[in-house]
């Protein structure tokens, strides 16, 4: 049966283990890919509450653009169908660069379900325009 068609059993076995090998390799990166994608709605939902602070600002006169209070939202974020009550907190701080020139900066601070703490900081600029 030398000449016959077909696959020995040594070649299935090794085919089956390079199968194995591949399997687990991926099972290995799920939860990276899971944990990843739940910090990155978290740096979403941080992104959106800065900009949120910036463009209020950016409506203000400039003489109204003054250093804001620690601001906290409770947002609920699902993963995989899990909802995660997250606290998000916001300060804004101005700086007069120059006189007429202000940098409005908009920090947001929260702890991630895996109690990590993260931030995102945004800045802009606001100056004064004289007629």
């Amino acid at each position: 049966m030398r000449g016959s068609r077909g696959f020995t059993v040594v070649e299935m076995l090794i085919a089956a283990a390079l199968f194995m090998v591949a399997v687990t390799a991926v099972i290995g990166v799920f939860p990276v890919s899971v944990r990843a994608s739940h910090q990155a709605q978290g740096v979403y939902v941080a992104s959106s509450l800065a900009e949120r602070e910036l463009e209020f600002t950016r409506g203000m006169s400039y003489d109204a653009v003054v250093p804001r209070a620690e601001k906290p939202y409770m947002i609920s974020i699902d993963h995989s169908g899990v909802a995660n009550e997250i606290n998000f907190n916001t300060v804004v701080e101005v700086v007069e660069e120059q006189p007429g020139l202000k940098r409005v900066i908009a920090q947001v601070t929260w702890t991630e379900p895996d109690s990590l703490p993260r931030t995102v900081q945004l800045e802009t600029y606001v100056a004064r325009l004289d007629p």
